[in-house]
């Protein structure tokens, strides 16, 4: 008995000291509660986290594709335009040809970007029809748009020192605003065009993550598109507008008002204003751009609270900011519309 009490105690293996190899699984033993439900939610970590990272490279991927899209949109317009210029000027034509070159283009644009998507695509998001407004609400849209017109004129009178010293701003359609081919271009092709390209694919591709991302991207991208100072103001404040409208009702009331601001506005106001006299021009413009700037004024204020609920209704997430403007494509378009606008200014100057 002795002996046996003075054997000496054989030492139990620890965990890690096991050959678990040689061990039956059924001789394992079973993992704490704790460890496994921490184990559970890491790999859950884990895996959100993988799941977030394709979606951000995907949305990266959807953002950059459409603001490529409209780049070369952009660079496709300078081409023909400025292969019209040229031919123009080597025939002795410059007006004809360079008239040609928009219509050219007016009519290329459109079929581009369709040709982009399948034409499901356009006729479930692009063309999709939500609800039907009312007359009175389209009134409303009317008093708007030249409430923002009205609001662009009174800055740039305001910077009317700044706009002397790097030119009136004006592109090159003014020159040619005479010519039918740049009436039919501005009046008709240009706002179908536009529209189809900012409001039906960058505002719809923009949509899914996010309501302010998608207005006011689409906005921000058509005001920089117009290259210049006195336009950008006012394609901004559209933008926002038509935006609006093209998510609440449909595309093809942003293009009756985008087709009504540069038909009417562009050409007929500015037709009637060369046959009055300087009172009279006076009093038609407070009349037409300042009492629905005012209104304009008046409205936002009433209906602050509803606009930023509407806004916070879908606010995007930070990743989906990040991924917008990461994508190379996004700050390739951001750079060569920013270079545009510098330019503009400067030859303006010169």
């Amino acid at each position: 008995m002795n002996e046996k009490w003075n054997e000496p105690t054989p030492v139990q293996p620890t965990l890690r000291a096991i050959n678990w190899n040689n061990v039956p699984i059924w001789a394992w033993p079973a993992p704490r509660p704790e460890r496994a439900r921490f184990d559970a939610g890491v790999i859950e970590q884990r895996r959100a986290g993988q799941e977030q990272l394709r979606a951000q490279r995907l949305a990266r991927k959807r953002l950059g594709n459409a603001n490529g899209m409209m780049l070369l949109w952009h660079v496709l317009l300078y081409v023909i335009v400025f292969g019209a210029t040229l031919l123009g000027t080597a025939a002795g034509k410059l007006e004809t040809f360079q008239g040609a070159g928009y219509l050219l283009f007016g009519a290329v644009s459109p079929v581009l970007v369709l040709l982009w998507k399948k034409p499901r695509y356009y006729r479930t998001h692009v063309f999709a029809r939500r609800r039907t407004p009312s007359f009175a609400l389209v009134l409303l849209w009317l008093v708007l748009l030249l409430g923002i017109q009205g609001a662009a004129d009174l800055l740039q009178r305001l910077l009317s020192p700044l706009f002397t010293m790097f030119g009136d701003g004006n592109s090159a359609l003014t020159e040619l605003d005479g010519s039918w081919q740049m009436i039919v271009y501005t009046a008709v092709l240009a706002p179908i065009g536009e529209e189809i390209l900012f409001r039906g694919l960058l505002l719809r591709t923009a949509q899914p993550y996010g309501r302010r991302l998608a207005i006011f991207t689409s906005a921000m991208f058509f005001a920089l598109m117009h290259g210049n100072l006195t336009q950008g103001v006012f394609a901004f404040g559209f933008g926002l507008l038509a935006a609006y409208i093209t998510l609440e009702y449909s595309i093809v009331w942003s293009i009756l008002l985008h087709t009504i601001n540069n038909s009417l506005l562009a050409y007929g106001l500015n037709a009637l204003l060369q046959t009055m006299m300087p009172v009279a021009q006076l009093v038609t413009l407070l009349a037409v751009f300042y009492l629905p700037l005012l209104a304009l004024i008046v409205l936002l204020i009433v209906k602050r609270r509803a606009i930023g609920s509407y806004l916070r209704q879908e606010r995007p997430l930070g990743i989906w900011k990040n991924a917008y403007f990461t994508s190379p494509w996004t700050i390739v378009a951001l750079v060569v519309f920013g270079l545009t606008v510098i330019f503009s200014l400067v030859c303006m100057g010169i």
